[in-house]
């Protein structure tokens, strides 16, 4: 797998302490590499993928990074893989707990209240549309 060599030599270099630019470029040339695969696949000119592959699926997964998605559990303050059910809860938990609403009287801590509340809801939306995708 090309890409994930190249992917791999990102990271290495990262390490070793290349300018960022270097790292950058290298991480574009990794993408395009992913991408011209994926259009070789598509077009069928790289051979039939496999029969259990779903590429909507993959592509559903690409458009919600794993790194994305631990971030919305760790914002909805429940473990990795909850269901449906227990990010709902969770949702609606903390939203009561921080909906600006309750703080209207404290400009500072509505704000700050205003931007917690949209960092949560849009946690929530991404889970629950990424649980309900999984279905």
């Amino acid at each position: 797998m090309p890409a994930k060599r190249l992917l791999r030599q990102v990271v290495s270099q990262l390490a070793s302490g290349l300018s960022a630019d270097a790292v950058r470029e290298a991480g574009r040339a990794a993408r395009r590499t992913w991408q011209e695969t994926r259009d070789a696949y598509r077009a069928g000119l790289a051979g039939e993928p496999p029969p259990d592959r779903d590429e909507a699926a993959d592509d559903r997964q690409a458009a919600t990074p794993r790194a994305q998605r631990a971030q919305w559990y760790a914002d909805l303050e429940i473990p990795d893989g909850s269901d449906l059910e227990t990010v709902r809860r969770a949702w609606k938990r903390l939203a009561r707990a921080y909906h600006p609403d309750r703080f209207a009287t404290d400009p500072l801590r509505h704000a700050r209240a205003t931007e917690l509340w949209k960092r949560l809801h849009q946690s929530y939306i991404g889970l629950a549309e990424h649980l309900s995708d999984e279905r």
